[in-house]
């Protein structure tokens, strides 16, 4: 790894991600840009992929910045065993989650040309 990206910067009393041996964990990401919100409130049924889709970027980038940071030179993420996605929406959406997934597919895919094995 030549440069480490920005690693996200808490908005509580946590880190933005630890590490046990081989094992990453990341925690409360939110779609920031250099500590600035670029989405608030809920997702209703009158939003589009498209309203959401670079929140949901932002908040998945910060996620692999911070793990990346607990890395030494020359490592790699080989394996993304599990990612957890919380949304803030309405109660009656039912897609909430198409939001993320769609767009998390290529993310993933983009994350691994980059980073990973």
């Amino acid at each position: 790894m030549t440069a480490s990206p920005q690693t996200p910067i808490p908005q509580g009393k946590y880190i933005s991600a630890v590490r046990y041996e081989n094992l990453i964990w990341t925690f409360g990401m939110t779609p920031r840009d250099n500590g600035i919100l670029i989405k608030a409130g809920k997702l209703s049924n009158s939003d589009t992929l498209a309203d959401y889709q670079h929140a949901v970027r932002q908040a998945a980038q910060n996620t692999f910045n911070a793990a990346l940071n607990t890395l030494a030179d020359g490592q790699i993420i080989a394996r993304l065993i599990t990612f957890t996605v919380y949304v803030n929406a309405e109660a009656e959406i039912k897609d909430r989650f198409f939001y993320v997934n769609e767009d998390y597919k290529g993310r993933k895919r983009q994350f691994f040309e980059n980073y990973g094995d």
